[in-house]
Formats: C-alpha cells, sequence, structure tokens
C-alpha cells in the first residue's frame, strides 16, 4: 500500500510540473552524416549491389580510396567477391589503381591466392608488369602453383622480362632527371593525390642513383607532401639505408615533423633508429667544421679588411696627410717662384730693348743717319661731294734723330734746301735769321720728290 502511495502522490507532482505544462513537439535531433564515399566503400564491403548503383548514381567516386589508399575493386578483389569486381570494372573501375604502398588489384588478389578474379582482371588490362613499393611483381608474391602457372603464361605471351619490368620505373625516373639537368629545368610536380615528389619516391624505394640526379637537378631535400613527410621519413620508414645517408650528407633536417609531430625516428623501426642516431652525430660535426670553414673564412676576409684599413688609420693617416700637404706646399712655392722668373725675365727683356733704342735717339752718331719709318693711316671716308675720287693715303716722313743738334750737318742741310727753292723760284741763300728760325713747311712738291736723291748729294 505505501509503494502505491507514493506512485500515486509522483503522478500527481507530475501533473502539477511545468514540464508536464510544455508542448509536446520534438526538437529536431541532429544526426550523423557520412561522406558519399565513404558510404560507397562501406557498400562495397558489405556486398550490396543496389545500394551501391544508387550510390554511384549519386555522383560518388568510383575510385574513392580510405587512408591506406585501398579502392573499393581492392576490397572486392580481397573479400573475394567476383560478382562485385566485374561490377565495378563494368562500371569504369580503374583495374591498375595501387594503393600507398603500390599494390595493384592484381597484387591483392594474388596474394590472396584467388585465380579466378587475377584471370578476369588480367582480361580485363591489368598490368602484370607492375610493382610495388617494394620492387615487386605480383609473380614474386604468388604462392599458390596455379597462380604462378598462370602469371607465368601471360608474362611469356606477352614478352614481358621480369628484371627490366622491375627497373622500369627507375629507368624512367633516371631519364627524367637527367633531362632536367641537361635542360636546367626542374619540372617535378606533386602527386595529384599524395603529394609525393620524385624525391620522396626514390628516397621511399632506394632509387640511389635518381635520388643523386634529383638533388644534383635542384630537388629539394626537405619538401613535404600532403601528410608533412619529408623524403627522410619515407627513406627511415621504408628502411633504405643509403637513402637516408645520401639525405643526412645532403644537410637535410633530421627534426622536421610531419603534419602529426612525427620525426624520421618516429616512423622508423629499432635498427633504422640506430642507424639514423649515427647519422645526426655524423650530421652534427659535419655542421661544426662547416661553420668552422666558414668562420675561418670569414675571420681571413675580416682581416685582410682590418690590415688594409690600418693601412690608413690612425696616425698613418694622419701623417700620409701631412705629407700630402707638405709635398702640394711645396710644389705651390715652386709654381710662384718660376711664375716670378718668368716676370722678371720678360722685363729684363723689355729693359734692354729701351736700352738698345734709348742712345739712338738720344746719343746721336755723326756717321750714322737716323732710319725712317712709314706710317700708314687708315684711308678717309670719301665726302658726298667728291664720291668718285678717293685720297690716298698721306706718307709721313719721321727722323730718328734731330739734325739741328749738328750745326754742320744743319748748315749744309739749310744750303741744299735753298739751291732746291731756287732752281724753284730763284736762289735765295740763307740768313743767320734763317738758318736759326725753324725750317719752312714742306710743299706737295716734296712729297713727290724722293728724299734720298738729295741725301746723297749732302754726303
Amino acid at each position: 500500500m505505501s509503494a502505491l502511495f507514493k506512485r500515486a502522490e509522483q503522478l500527481k507532482r507530475w501533473e502539477e510540473s511545468d514540464t508536464n505544462r510544455e508542448s509536446p513537439s520534438r526538437k529536431n535531433i541532429k544526426t550523423v552524416s557520412f561522406p558519399i564515399d565513404c558510404a560507397f566503400l562501406a557498400s562495397v564491403s558489405s556486398g550490396d549491389k543496389n545500394e551501391v548503383n544508387s550510390l554511384l548514381y549519386l555522383a560518388a567516386d568510383i575510385n574513392a580510396a580510405n587512408a591506406d589508399g585501398l579502392t573499393a575493386l581492392h576490397q572486392a578483389c580481397i573479400d573475394d567477391n567476383l560478382d562485385m569486381v566485374e561490377f565495378l570494372v563494368e562500371h569504369g573501375a580503374d583495374v591498375n589503381r595501387g594503393d600507398k604502398e603500390g599494390w595493384t588489384p592484381l597484387h591483392a588478389t594474388t596474394s590472396c591466392g584467388f585465380v579466378s578474379i587475377a584471370k578476369y582482371l588480367l582480361e580485363h588490362g591489368a598490368d602484370v608488369s607492375a610493382i610495388n613499393c617494394d620492387q615487386e611483381l605480383a609473380i614474386d608474391i604468388a604462392e599458390s602453383d596455379d597462380m604462378r602457372k598462370l602469371l607465368e603464361k601471360h608474362l611469356r605471351d606477352m614478352g614481358i622480362d621480369c628484371d627490366e619490368a622491375r627497373n622500369k620505373e627507375e629507368r624512367l625516373m633516371l631519364k627524367d632527371a637527367r633531362e632536367w639537368i641537361n635542360t636546367g629545368k626542374f619540372k617535378d610536380s606533386p602527386h595529384a593525390t599524395t603529394g609525393a615528389m620524385a624525391i620522396h619516391v626514390s628516397a621511399a624505394k632506394g632509387y640511389i642513383k635518381v635520388l643523386e640526379l634529383l638533388i644534383q637537378a635542384g630537388a629539394e631535400v626537405d619538401c613535404q607532401d600532403y601528410d608533412g613527410w619529408t623524403p627522410l621519413h619515407a627513406a627511415a620508414y621504408w628502411g633504405q639505408k643509403e637513402a637516408c645517408e645520401i639525405l643526412v650528407e645532403h644537410f637535410c633536417n633530421m627534426k622536421k615533423k610531419n603534419f602529426v609531430g612525427q620525426t624520421a625516428f618516429d616512423v622508423s623501426d629499432e635498427e633504422m633508429k640506430d642507424l639514423l642516431d649515427e647519422l645526426k652525430k655524423k650530421q652534427a660535426s659535419q655542421n661544426k667544421d662547416a661553420s668552422d670553414k666558414n668562420y675561418l673564412i670569414s675571420n681571413k676576409l675580416s682581416n685582410s679588411q682590418n690590415q688594409k684599413r690600418s693601412r690608413l688609420s690612425g696616425n698613418d693617416k694622419s701623417t700620409l696627410k701631412k705629407d700630402k700637404e707638405t709635398v702640394l706646399d711645396r710644389n705651390r712655392v715652386i709654381k710662384e717662384e718660376e711664375d716670378d722668373i718668368k716676370i722678371k725675365d720678360d722685363s729684363t727683356i723689355h729693359q734692354k730693348v729701351e736700352i738698345q733704342l734709348t742712345p739712338i735717339e738720344q746719343q746721336p752718331s755723326e756717321n750714322s743717319i737716323g732710319t725712317t719709318t712709314k706710317e700708314f693711316k687708315q684711308p678717309t671716308v670719301p665726302s658726298s661731294d667728291n664720291n668718285n675720287e678717293l685720297k690716298p693715303p698721306e706718307v709721313v716722313l719721321r727722323r730718328t734723330q734731330s739734325f739741328e743738334s749738328d750745326e754742320k750737318f744743319y748748315r749744309r742741310y739749310c744750303e741744299l734746301r735753298a739751291k732746291i727753292k731756287g732752281n724753284l723760284w730763284g736762289v735765295i741763300h740763307p740768313s743767320p735769321s734763317t738758318a736759326c728760325a725753324s725750317p719752312p713747311m714742306r710743299t706737295a712738291s716734296l712729297k713727290e720728290k724722293p728724299l734720298s736723291r738729295y741725301l746723297q748729294l749732302m754726303i
């Protein structure tokens, strides 16, 4: 009775509560939705062809892959679902699509030993010469005799050499790397799905010659794919010791992490970790040696620069400046002295000329007659009254010395002058007054007659 009573009390309180009074409408419940590609892979794994067909109708990618790179065709081959394999191939699935380790659907089928599926794949274009990341053909991982016989027959019919097929990828990469070196243009591009570069592939697969050529061509040793893996991550993960050594020799960053915080040490096994530890020490010593060399080179350059500067700095520089100023002052003084000497020489020459000319003017000789010089005046401008007649330039005769200082010569000169006038107007005897007076002005007839013939009569 007590339990029933308590239950009745609870119901009564519930009816009076606010929760009971709320509207009975339900709120929208959030649901979890998966990407269509994930749903497609799940439907293939479950073997539901109708759902797979409906998802393809909704534009699902038939070659969609999971985190390991496995496609729907890989999954159908592993599940030994020949019906699903046929359905996918008929709808355009790639029979040669590899996963992250390079395994094709034929590799997966061969490892499982499903001969019927392998035969169907070979009939629909599966590449029997394809290799995985371990350079293995499908026949290399075949376990059953029937599977081996099937693959051997197909290889023989196709004329494929297994050794050449195993090295096909390396040969193609060698060809590309050499072409990039010869042309000087590095044309590598990341993989569309993984973002891996050629250097990732060569490091992961141990293509040592390709790796060296790629680095020579300009490949970056620390480039990362879409997961943040460097070539060292790939080489360490797949156990490629020689590739790790080459990358470390080219000073790759051994501390670089991928996008989940893992270094190359974290993705390698114990044996590779020991090798990476040794390589890390070796790289540290190489970095130290390189830094020491760089320090010595820089120190040598700085010392040479300091030595060059010391020749022109401090006391030497001031002394050199003083010496330069002294030399300039000496040159200036020498130049001034030369100019003074030149001026003095010019003045002495002029003085000599004046000394030579002065006696001729002031001390006349009895046996010499001064020379006459002619002075030409510029012709006068014709007047407007007589434009056609031009006056000839007047000739002025000047004595270099006076006749009056020599009484004998002057007396004879006056007599000669009187004779000349006597021929013209009669003889006029000189008088003492005329002898002392200044000679009359010359007439035009005197200008016309040469004076030299009369001077000869006087001698």
